[in-house]
C-alpha cells in the first residue's frame, strides 16, 4: 500500500480562509449597504437643506423687493394734483421714502402724458417740472398697462446694479411713480444665507448676470454666470416657484465641484442659487466612510485571530487522529489516541482505540496458532523421518543381500535361485519406490495442511481487522 501523502491544502488553512471570508464578507456587505443608505440619506438631507436655504434666500430677496414695491405703492396711492403745492407735497413724501428705504436712490413722478414732473434723488440734484418725456419708455407704458413694472437689471457706470420699479396711480389723471433701486443692498440679504462654512447664496437676472453675491466685488464687475451649467438649466426651467427643484453636482465660477440648487423669483425673472463645496457637504459622510473602513479592518483582524484560534482547536484533534491512525498502520498497536474534545472527534478516537485492542488480540491469537502449527509440523517431520528410516533400512538390506547373492558373492546359486533373487530385488526396488512415494505424498499433505492452517489464521486476522474498521 502506498503511503498517504501530505494534503495539498490543510484543514487549518481552509478553516482560516472560510472564517475570514465569511466574517469579512458579512462585515463588508453590511458596511457597503450601510454606506449606500447613509450616502442616500445624507444626500437627501443635504438636498432638503439646500432647497430650504434656496427658498429662504428667494423669499428674503423677494421680501426686500416687496418692501420697496409697497413704499412705491404708498406713494402712488396718495396722488397729489399736478401743481406747485401738489409737487411740494409729493417731494416731501418722496424724501420720506428715501429716508426709510436706503436702496431707493431716485424716485420720480411721470404725469398722465409720461412727462417727468418731479425727481428726488440722493445722488444727484432734485428737479421739478423738467418735462422730460418718458411716454415711450417701458417704465411708463408697461406700468400704465400692467399697473406695475419691474425692469431688467442695468448697471450704472458699469459697476453698480440697478433696477426700476414703476407703479401706476389710480384715476383719470393717473400718472406713474418710478423708483430706481440700487441692488447692492441685496448683498446684506444674501450674505446672511449660510450653508455650512463655505456655502453661499447668490442671484442672477434673466440673462445670467450676477446681481447679488456675498462677494460684492463680483457683482460690481458685472460678472456673467450664464456659462455655468446649473445657471443654464435654471434659466431654461419654469420661472414659477417649485418645491421639487433638484439638487445637483456642478462646478462654480472657480471650477470647484459644488452641490447646488436654485429657486426662481417669478415677478423679477431672477434665479437664486445656493451652493456648497462638495467636499464640505459630504465631509461627515467621508468621515463615516473612514470610520467604517477602520471598523472593517478591526473586524477582519478580529476574524483572523478568532479563525486561527478556532481552526487550531478544530484541527489539533484531527491531526491527533491522523497521527494515531498512522502509528496503528505502522504496527504500534499498544498506542492510544488521546482526544479530549467531548464531541464526535473524541468518540472517533475511542473507536480507533477499541479497534486497536481488537487488532492486538487478533494478532496475539494468530501468533499462538502459528506457534502451535509450527510445533505440530515439527512432530510430523520427526515421525516421517523415523518412518522413512524404519522402512527404508530393511528394504535396503534386503536389496543389498539380493544383489550380492545374484552376483555370486554369497556362493553359487542355481538358475532357479537367480530368477527368484531377481524377482526379490525387483520387488524390493518397487517397494522402496512405493515407500518413497508414500513419504513424498505424506510430506506434501503436511505442507498443504500447514498452508491451509496459516491461511485460516490470516483469514481470521483479516476478518477481525475488517470488523474493527467497520465502526
Amino acid at each position: 500500500m502506498e503511503p498517504i501523502g501530505k494534503p495539498k491544502r490543510g484543514l487549518f488553512r481552509k478553516y482560516v480562509v472560510i472564517f475570514v471570508v465569511l466574517v469579512g464578507g458579512a462585515l463588508l456587505t453590511s458596511a457597503l449597504v450601510e454606506l449606500f443608505f447613509s450616502y442616500k440619506d445624507k444626500r437627501e438631507a443635504l438636498a432638503d437643506i439646500h432647497r430650504e436655504r434656496a427658498m429662504s434666500a428667494a423669499v428674503a430677496i423677494k421680501r426686500f423687493i416687496d418692501h420697496i414695491e409697497r413704499q412705491v405703492r404708498v406713494a402712488a396711492n396718495t396722488p397729489q394734483p399736478v401743481s406747485i403745492a401738489g409737487l411740494t407735497l409729493r417731494r416731501m413724501d418722496y424724501l420720506r421714502i428715501l429716508k426709510h428705504v436706503p436702496a431707493i436712490t431716485d424716485i420720480s413722478y411721470l404725469d398722465r402724458a409720461g412727462k417727468e414732473q418731479i425727481r428726488v434723488s440722493r445722488i444727484s440734484t432734485d428737479s421739478i417740472a423738467s418735462q422730460v418725456d418718458y411716454s415711450g419708455k417701458p417704465k411708463f407704458k408697461d406700468a400704465k398697462a400692467q399697473k406695475i413694472y419691474f425692469s431688467t437689471v442695468y448697471f450704472r457706470n458699469e459697476s453698480e446694479p440697478y433696477m426700476t420699479i414703476a407703479v401706476a396711480e389710480q384715476g383719470v389723471e393717473a400718472g406713474v411713480v418710478v423708483a430706481e433701486v440700487n441692488l447692492k443692498f441685496i448683498w446684506e440679504v444674501v450674505s446672511q444665507i449660510r450653508v455650512g462654512k463655505a456655502g453661499r447664496a447668490y442671484a442672477v437676472d434673466s440673462s445670467g448676470i450676477l446681481v447679488a453675491h456675498p462677494n460684492i466685488s463680483l457683482v460690481l464687475k458685472k460678472t456673467d454666470f450664464s456659462s455655468l451649467s446649473q445657471v443654464q438649466a435654471a434659466l431654461a426651467a419654469s420661472p414659477h416657484l417649485s418645491k421639487d427643484k433638484k439638487v445637483i453636482i456642478a462646478q462654480d465660477i472657480q471650477g470647484l465641484n459644488v452641490l447646488t440648487t436654485f429657486q426662481p423669483i417669478a415677478p423679477l425673472g431672477w434665479r437664486v442659487f445656493v451652493e456648497q463645496p462638495l467636499r464640505e457637504a459630504f465631509a461627515p459622510f467621508h468621515s463615516s466612510v473612514w470610520r467604517t473602513a477602520l471598523f472593517i479592518l478591526f473586524g477582519l483582524g478580529l476574524a483572523v485571530l478568532t479563525s486561527l484560534l478556532l481552526a487550531r482547536k478544530m484541527v489539533t484533534p484531527v491531526r491527533a487522529l491522523q497521527d494515531g491512525a498512522a502509528r496503528i498502520g505502522a504496527g504500534a498497536l499498544d498506542q492510544r489516541i488521546i482526544v479530549n474534545t467531548g464531541d464526535e472527534l473524541e468518540a472517533l478516537a475511542e473507536e480507533f482505540n477499541r479497534m486497536t485492542v481488537q487488532l492486538r488480540d487478533s494478532y496475539d491469537n494468530l501468533e499462538k496458532k502459528v506457534a502451535a502449527l509450527q510445533k505440530s509440523n515439527m512432530v510430523k517431520d520427526q515421525f516421517l523421518s523415523v518412518m522413512s528410516h524404519e522402512l527404508r533400512t530393511p528394504l535396503s538390506i534386503i536389496m543389498g543381500h539380493a544383489a550380492m547373492a545374484n552376483e555370486g558373492m554369497l556362493g553359487d546359486a542355481t538358475q532357479k535361485q537367480k530368477v527368484s533373487l531377481k524377482k526379490i530385488l525387483s520387488s524390493a526396488e518397487e517397494l522402496l519406490t512405493m515407500v518413497n512415494g508414500i513419504m513424498e505424498v505424506t510430506k506434501l499433505e503436511a505442507e498443504e495442511t500447514k498452508v491451509e492452517r496459516i491461511e485460516f489464521g490470516l483469514g481470521e486476522f483479516l476478518g477481525s481487522l475488517k470488523l474493527s474498521y467497520n465502526f
